[in-house]
């Protein structure tokens, strides 16, 4: 339980980056936060996880928001 409620947070505020007017993302950038959020629901549902699969979901998330912030730098 507490581990869907983690999930939640984390793509309610993905989504909130997503959606706020202030973030000039690229439609790259938004497709890969978009990406990130599917992998996080697909996560949530499933009954058993590896540390890799988890790994890989949160990398993949991190490297995007990464692009974010270094394009919100040199803008």
């Amino acid at each position: 339980m507490k581990q869907s409620k983690l999930i939640d947070s984390c793509i309610e505020l993905i989504q909130q980056m997503c959606s706020d007017a202030n973030n000039e993302l690229t439609s790259g950038q938004r497709e890969g936060l978009m990406i990130g959020i599917r992998e996080l629901k697909r996560l949530k549902k499933a009954t058993k996880l590896t540390h890799h699969e988890v790994y890989l979901v949160v990398a993949q998330i991190a490297k995007t928001a990464h692009e974010v912030v270094e394009a919100g730098i040199n803008a």
